[in-house]
């Protein structure tokens, strides 16, 4: 391949115009791939410079370039574009090797020094590091500005994307978080505790002037930053289909919040009869399966549930129908339930669901012509457009067996 300098572009031919080239550029033999090509560059360039020049020859957006050999270490960050190309740290012969994002996950393990367990985690490499600080919260309960971080790049902005904070090349990341709140928490308590002592002592001189209330509120909201809620959705007294998912859409609201997805209220095969319609606006029925003990809920239900797309893509395709599997006597009993009215295809499926893989949707389509059910299973190990992507196709494809 011939060699090819940006003098062929407006930006190097002033500089090609000069008595003595060499003081004014700098010459960079840059590497795409099986390509390679000669820059010449104006010393007084930045990074973004070198970027613009990359993205006019190979057609590599500067948002999705991952430059290495040149000494950028967080090269993926937006203050890399600002660095002078003066700065670099350059091989003899300057050559810098550029690689394209690939939207892919990124699997970390965490250490979680507080709680003394590892967390693992499968995250698209778009989510920012304000979401993955976010979904650590939801797990571990270390509120975002108590978290301390250790293997974590040494610039990182919280809006950008994984990739762009220095992990754009890695599939495995080891990473430690622990939490600076026990003090804090421990200084809340305390003041409240004297507070309270202080309150008990000026009611038996002068009467009380306190609000016992609103100091029952502050000691228990100390104490409940440590605790965690009751677990299961669906308890325990609850002995039919209809009582149960009325409890769990009512504590997933509670636990979860809104928007949610509208889950079907009252018996199973009520639910797949109306599924199983045929008409114009045919929706397809899926089932969710919902465990609260798995490292995935929080993440999963606060978050990518919750985003609006997805959210839009389950009212306009999908009758959804809600269970919690966290009490084995309640999953026993949906097992059956699952085997009755679907098939024992689907109660077998369904109870052999890894406990690191819930929550998961099942969805079910039931053929014209006899009572064959197709199942297909989506775990809840995914991101928000990875979601959207495979509901639309499981739909397309399931809706198409019918």
């Amino acid at each position: 391949m011939s060699e090819n300098t940006l003098n062929n572009k407006d930006l190097g031919k002033d500089i090609l115009a000069s008595d003595d080239v060499s003081l004014n550029v700098l010459m960079f033999n840059v590497r795409y791939m099986d390509l390679k090509e000669k820059f010449c560059l104006p010393r007084a360039g930045t990074v973004a410079t070198l970027q613009k020049a990359i993205h006019q020859e190979f057609c590599v957006s500067p948002d999705y370039q991952i430059l290495r050999g040149c000494g950028l270490n967080d090269a993926d960050s937006d203050e890399a574009a600002k660095i002078p190309l003066t700065s670099l740290s350059l091989s003899s012969d300057n050559c810098v090797y550029v690689s394209e994002v690939k939207f892919r996950n990124i699997s970390f393990e965490i250490l979680d020094e507080t709680n003394e367990k590892t967390i693992n985690l499968n995250l698209p490499n778009t989510t920012t590091i304000q979401e993955m600080k976010q979904n650590i919260y939801c797990i571990t309960n270390i509120p975002v500005r108590f978290q301390q971080w250790s293997g974590f790049p040494k610039i990182v902005q919280a809006d950008a994307p994984l990739w762009k904070a220095g992990f754009g090349l890695v599939s495995n990341v080891l990473l430690k978080v622990s939490s600076s709140e026990e003090q804090s928490l421990l200084n809340i308590t305390s003041s409240a505790s004297e507070l309270a002592t202080d309150s008990e002592t000026e009611s038996d001189d002068a009467g009380s002037e306190s609000d016992p209330s609103l100091l029952d509120w502050e000691i228990t909201d100390a104490v409940n930053t440590t605790q965690p809620l009751e677990n299961a959705l669906i308890g325990s007294n609850t002995n039919n289909l209809v009582d149960g998912t009325t409890l769990f859409v009512q504590n997933y609201k509670l636990r979860f919040g809104e928007p949610m997805i509208d889950f079907y209220v009252g018996e199973l095969r009520s639910a797949f009869q109306e599924a199983s319609l045929i008409n114009e606006n045919r929706k397809l029925f899926a089932i969710y399966l919902h465990h609260c003990d798995s490292i995935l809920t929080n993440i999963f239900c606060h978050h990518v549930l919750k985003n609006d797309a997805i959210q839009k893509t389950f009212k306009n395709l999908f009758i959804v129908y809600g269970w919690d599997l966290t009490k084995e006597s309640k999953g026993s009993y949906f097992f059956r339930q699952l085997e009755s009215v679907i098939s024992p295809k689907a109660a077998q499926a369904a109870e052999d669901m890894c406990l690191d893989k819930l929550p998961a949707f099942m969805f079910v389509s039931k053929e014209a012509e006899g009572n064959r059910a197709n199942l297909s299973v989506l775990h809840g190990d995914v991101g928000v457009d990875e979601l959207r992507t495979r509901l639309q196709e499981q739909y397309d494809l399931m809706i198409g067996l019918v």
